[in-house]
């Protein structure tokens, strides 16, 4: 039955609804559960959802996801959604299947598509073809997908359908299992979908490198005056000098895993002195990893989990995050107060310094009133321990690399930075 629309449709222009194909373990009003399944065994629901908090994250306020774990809604609930927030953008994502060593992404309109979603499509065509996804040109596709149905959405909304590459193709396959090429693949969507809404906005090249001030929610005036003490007078500028120490920090023990795992590899024995006391306490007692097996350093990338190539994709990973851009950070300094939950009340419970985001934002950091009263090196140590948290929830199981927890101390340890007893507390070496 056709959707019963308003006459005069309440279109929000802020308002980008990603749709994450497929999810749970029961077909539902014809959306399948599991999608394609590739040669290595990856499903679907789980490339479609992890590339969908990736577009959210690049276009940060605004975008919502009709689904956030792995549950699976009807089709008509999918388009349902954009009409009840007043969508301007939907955007269903999918991954393909077919015959062997086909590969590329495909944009799709309904065949009876109006103008702004033809319009789309071609955005995200134009963002994909740019980014090197094997697309042809003239790619844009019409097709009777019932989630893309003109009568499912309002007039104003533009609706198009992604199949961002072949997952049935084990290159296919193994470029959506890397998270690193996920993060691309999300930040050109991100770019089509702005190109969409503001055509200008293909002149303009997102800054990377550094903390983007339109991704700090705060206000010193007001709810977070608290906050503006001793030398916090300028909160964006205390957490991009803390970011910018946390990349430098990563960067430095990135280098020295490098440099020993190349001598280790050409030929030099695991242990002392090709790995000193310093480096191998650090790989023992943060990271899990015994750095006396030669086996760990000469495994090639991106290594199994408690190998060194692992640890290097790890950090890499984190000071991407870090040093790209991609992390918003919210300045709470309110206690949660009894009954207040921190992943739902949007508060900090006293002492913790900062807390991950769950939902619909996963990269967004809220930092507490500890942070903000703490050093330079303590400020960005915690910036690496909420990111590992952000990586390790949203992108990579981690498995093998002791806790999340851990990881900051690790860098802090080669940094000789003295262990902080919140940090100490939440990291403590294995038992013997």
């Amino acid at each position: 039955m056709p959707t019963v629309r308003s006459e005069n449709p309440p279109i929000r222009p802020d308002v980008v609804v990603i749709d994450a194909g497929h999810g749970g373990s029961a077909t539902r009003g014809g959306s399948t559960h599991s999608g394609v399944r590739g040669p290595m065994g990856t499903l679907e629901k789980d490339v479609t959802l992890s590339l969908a908090r990736r577009v959210a994250a690049h276009l940060g306020a605004g975008a919502r996801l009709t689904r956030t774990a792995d549950t699976n809604l009807t089709l008509a609930e999918r388009s349902a959604l954009a009409q009840r927030w007043g969508a301007a953008v939907f955007v269903s994502l999918h991954a393909n299947s077919g015959a062997p060593g086909r590969r590329g992404a495909e944009a799709y309109v309904h065949e009876r598509a109006g103008s702004p979603s033809r319009a789309l499509a071609s955005a995200l065509h134009g963002e994909l073809a740019a980014f090197g996804c094997g697309c042809s040109a003239g790619a844009v596709q019409g097709a009777d997908f019932a989630v893309l149905s003109p009568e499912r959405h309002f007039p104003g909304t533009a609706a198009s359908l992604l199949e961002v590459d072949y997952l049935s193709d084990p290159q296919g396959e193994r470029r959506l299992r890397d998270p690193r090429e996920l993060d691309r693949l999300g930040r050109a969507i991100a770019a089509g979908i702005r190109r969409y809404l503001d055509p200008s906005a293909g002149a303009r090249s997102p800054a990377y490198g550094r903390v983007v001030p339109e991704r700090v929610i705060c206000d010193p005036a007001g709810r977070d005056a608290g906050i503006v003490a001793g030398d916090v007078t300028d909160p964006i500028a205390t957490i991009t000098t803390a970011n910018a120490r946390a990349v430098e920090l990563l960067g430095a023990a990135i280098d020295l895993l490098t440099d020993t795992r190349n001598t280790i590899v050409a030929g030099a024995d695991a242990g002392w002195p090709a790995v000193g006391d310093a480096l191998g306490a650090a790989l023992r007692d943060r990271l899990r990893i015994d750095g006396n097996d030669r086996s760990v350093w000469t495994e090639p990338p991106p290594g199994r989990p408690g190998t060194i190539a692992f640890a290097l994709r790890w950090l890499g990973r984190i000071r991407e995050l870090l040093d790209g851009g991609d992390l918003w950070y919210r300045c709470r300094a309110r206690d949660c107060g009894p009954g207040d939950d921190p992943d739902t009340a949007d508060c900090c419970r006293p002492g913790s310094w900062a807390y991950t985001m769950p939902g619909n934002h996963p990269f967004l950091i809220r930092l507490c009133q500890p942070f903000w009263a703490a050093g330079p090196d303590d400020r960005a140590l915690t910036l690496i321990h909420e990111t590992s948290h952000v990586y390790y929830g949203t992108e990579d199981s981690g498995g093998g690399m002791g806790v999340a927890e851990c990881l900051s101390q690790f860098v802090g340890d080669l940094a000789g930075i003295p262990v902080h007893p919140h940090f100490a507390a939440a990291c403590t070496p294995p038992a013997p």
